[in-house]
């Protein structure tokens, strides 16, 4: 995982988001007294959804 400051990840923004490939990884967003992270969007929907099966009883035992 990429690990970026606040002022990189401001520069680098729009170029990751206008990227071909697009951004294809989680970014790690460090400021002085927070972290963050940039998560690409199909990963944060893939994450969502293993969510929500597994918080079903017994879906997590089917799959």
């Amino acid at each position: 995982m990429r690990t970026l400051s606040v002022a990189q990840a401001e520069a680098q923004l729009e170029a990751m988001l206008n990227c071909e490939n697009g951004l294809n990884e989680p970014v790690r967003i460090e400021g002085p007294q927070q972290r963050a992270l940039l998560v690409p969007e199909a990963l944060w929907r893939g994450m969502q959804e293993s969510l929500v099966l597994v918080s079903n009883p017994g879906m997590a035992e089917s799959l």
